[in-house]
Formats: structure tokens, C-alpha cells, sequence
């Protein structure tokens, strides 16, 4: 159940990840890199469907060691690249910020009155 269900949710959600320009968001590259990696990986051990279902043969105690040394790589290259990216011009200056958080005045209140 596990591994399908892993397939149904990658493609899904890269179908509307990628299939709507208007939703972008850079976060959304990370969630599909990892359900692209999510069936490849043992990660039904503990807390699934599966080892409810089928304890003998899916229920451990732990995770193998090479499934969280490869989701660290993917974190680690993902974040590298973003970091990576934003040392320019405009973020050191936070021009992005500059735009970004105004647009959200209501929730901030007081703090976007003062300008520094």
C-alpha cells in the first residue's frame, strides 16, 4: 500500500505543481524531489498502514541508516542551492522583503510602520 500510494501522491502532485504557473512556489520543488524519492526509500516501518497490516514483514523498530543519510543529501542540496542563489545584490540590500512584507501589513501590525 505504501509504494503506490507514494506513486499517487507524487503524481498528483507534481501534475498541479507543475500543470499551474499561478501556485508557484519554490518550496514546491522540495516536496516533489521528495516524494520522488519517498518509493524508493523503506520509510513503512513504524508508523504506517502497512505494518498495521502486515506486522511480520514491515514492522521494525528502526529505519535503516542510508534512508536518512539520503533524504539529509537531498536537504542539503536543495538548501545549498537556495543559499547559494540569494547572496546577490538585491537580497543582501532585502529588496525582496521590501516587497514581500507590506503585501502582509495586517498580519505584522505595528511592525511595518517603522521603516529602517
Amino acid at each position: 500500500l505504501y509504494r503506490p500510494a507514494c506513486v499517487v501522491l507524487l503524481v498528483s502532485f507534481s501534475y498541479l505543481h507543475f500543470a499551474e504557473a499561478s501556485l508557484y512556489l519554490n518550496h514546491m520543488y522540495l516536496t516533489v524531489a521528495v516524494t520522488l524519492l519517498l518509493p524508493f526509500l523503506p520509510a513503512n516501518s513504524c508508523f504506517s498502514l502497512d505494518a498495521l497490516l502486515f506486522p511480520a514483514r514491515y514492522r521494525r523498530r528502526t529505519v535503516p541508516r542510508w534512508t536518512r543519510l539520503v533524504m539529509q543529501g537531498v536537504l542539503l542540496i536543495v538548501y545549498t542551492h537556495a543559499a547559494v542563489a540569494k547572496v546577490n545584490a538585491d537580497w543582501l540590500r532585502a529588496e525582496p522583503l521590501r516587497h514581500w512584507l507590506p503585501k502582509r501589513k495586517r498580519m505584522l501590525g505595528a511592525v511595518m510602520e517603522q521603516e529602517s
